[in-house]
């Protein structure tokens, strides 16, 4: 997949936590997003829009 091509792509990360959103996977969905966040954390607003994570 794309995200062991390039595990540190936040873009390629993101995108994997909405595919497993749109599944229903929530679980591993934010696991996703989480780590999106940890390499970028100007993702935080992104997620939260897309309802993911509560905003603070």
């Amino acid at each position: 997949t794309a995200t062991k091509l390039d595990p540190d792509n936040a873009a390629t990360v993101y995108n994997l936590g909405l595919a497993y959103m749109a599944s229903k996977n929530t679980e591993e969905a934010i696991s996703q997003f989480e780590k999106a966040m940890r390499i970028d954390p100007s993702l935080k607003r992104d997620i939260e829009l897309a309802g993911a994570l509560e905003s603070e």
